[in-house]
């Protein structure tokens, strides 16, 4: 979720890489508890307190020195960790401060966030890092140009509190930009807002937090590059900000909350949207991708790119993605090459794969099929 010249691999850890031929099963036989699909690579915590990291064809399993983690967020260019004590690690770019630890060098192996403890929740975007606390107050640090700390016009290479904002329940990181759920179901947003990912009508950015109208009972917000989503209590989806025309591939940004049609009962919503200016064209070629969880622990995934899209694409309406079932958690992340990556997590710890690529369908094996594919 950085710019493009920035180096994906760096925001994992190679201290202890090792190549596989394929995917490899999780250490020890431990199920994951939780997974995070970044641009170049996908991440799961088991419960025996190990991660394995992948990239999106399985072709190369990396294992960042972690001790007890508990979540994991990737970022484009720099990664962050919860550890079971409530501490947090971070490694990768580091150029804005966005691995906390007071200093603006890169880091190849995880350091620890400084004077940060008591963390419930971590998020990371492009450049910028939050951390939801277990007192329900928000700290961030990283990159500010566009607001997305919430406070000041400076980067920060520390977490800062946002002062006087407190009953966060959830937080949500685009690449520039910043929202959270407050315990009173309202939903709050900042930091850059050309596509009025923010959703307060504008697309002007705003450096302090604006309350979103026209979503109320929110029961979690999510977060893409430049769109924001949120799950009201009755399982409906509300998106805004970026929105690519499927058939055209033209830009139609969203400025306000507006009800997702064709799905309900969502639980859960994970997706990614880029555009690139490909060579010899005027004009840039967008994509996007939405999943959703639904209460019935399945998935359905729509979106889309332009008219070149091949039948196993996704398209403008919520369609099931057959061969998953007991859904427990989704995840999903892209770069700017059209290549989304969506990792699913199964009640039972499974995990499987696919991968949207250049307009079309692939598993994690590459043999070009919508089937996911396990780790």
């Amino acid at each position: 979720m950085t710019p493009p010249d920035a180096a994906p691999a760096s925001a994992l850890s190679d201290a202890s890489a090792t190549t596989a031929a394929g995917s490899a099963t999780v250490d020890g036989g431990a199920g994951y508890v939780q997974i995070a699909a970044g641009p170049s690579m996908t991440c799961g915590t088991t419960s025996a307190g190990t991660v394995r990291c992948t990239d999106p064809v399985g072709s190369a399993t990396l294992a960042p020195t972690l001790q007890n983690p508990t979540q994991i967020a990737l970022g484009f260019a720099h990664s962050c960790a919860r550890l079971r004590d409530g501490t947090i690690r971070c490694w990768g770019h580091n150029a804005c401060g966005q691995c906390g630890d007071d200093t603006t060098i890169s880091r190849e192996a995880p350091v620890q966030v400084e004077g940060l403890e008591h963390v419930a929740e971590i998020d990371v975007g492009d450049a910028h890092s939050c951390a939801r606390m277990e007192d329900a107050t928000i700290r961030c640090w990283g990159a500010n140009d566009d607001g997305e700390l919430g406070q000041g016009a400076t980067n920060r290479q520390r977490p800062a509190m946002l002062p006087g904002f407190d009953n966060v329940t959830s937080i949500a990181l685009g690449a520039a930009h910043t929202c959270v759920r407050r315990a009173d179901a309202s939903v709050w947003c900042w930091g850059r807002n050309d596509h009025g990912q923010v959703g307060d009508g504008t697309v002007v950015s705003r450096r302090v937090p604006v309350r979103v109208r026209g979503v109320d009972h929110a029961a979690r917000v999510f977060a893409t590059n430049d769109r924001t989503c949120a799950v009201t209590e009755d399982g409906t989806l509300w998106c805004w900000g970026a929105n690519y025309d499927g058939r055209t591939g033209r830009q139609r940004n969203t400025l306000a909350p507006t009800r997702v049609a064709g799905i309900t009962g969502v639980a859960e919503v994970a997706g990614h949207e880029a555009c690139v200016t490909l060579e010899g064209a005027n004009v840039p070629t967008c994509h996007q991708l939405l999943c959703a969880r639904t209460i019935d622990s399945r998935v359905r995934c729509w979106g889309g790119s332009v008219d070149r899209l091949q039948p196993r694409a996704p398209g403008p309406i919520p369609e099931p993605i057959e061969g998953l079932s007991a859904v427990r958690e989704i995840s999903a992340s892209g770069d700017h090459e059209f290549r989304m990556n969506v990792c699913a997590r199964s009640e039972s710890g499974d995990v499987s794969c696919w991968v949207y690529d250049h307009y079309t369908v692939r598993d994690v094996t590459d043999r070009r099929s919508v089937a996911p594919v396990p780790w």
